[in-house]
């Protein structure tokens, strides 16, 4: 099973994600970060679940949220690259 890495830029993306979410609703600012870290996770028995964007990136959308997790495939690792909300231009990523 590969191993899952967060990168920098999406440990950010989530901490930018939950003070926006926090605003509004602690309830739905938690069950959107449970959404993404539970797809996330389904990517190291699924790596190829998602689409491919480029010759590198994939998606996978985080469940029932607006929110999508593009990653890659690298050296038997899933890299989760950033995670952005749909209507968020992420294809040019």
């Amino acid at each position: 099973m590969p191993r899952l890495i967060w990168s920098q830029e999406a440990h950010r993306d989530i901490a930018a994600i939950n003070d926006y979410l926090e605003q509004f609703d602690g309830d739905l600012a938690a069950a959107t970060l449970a959404a993404i870290a539970k797809a996330a996770d389904i990517l190291t028995s699924f790596p190829a679940i998602g689409p491919t964007h480029s010759s590198e990136t994939r998606s996978l959308r985080a469940g029932r949220t607006n929110y999508v997790i593009v990653y890659a495939i690298r050296s038997g690792a899933i890299v989760i690259l950033h995670i952005y909300h749909d209507r968020q231009d992420w294809r040019a990523e």
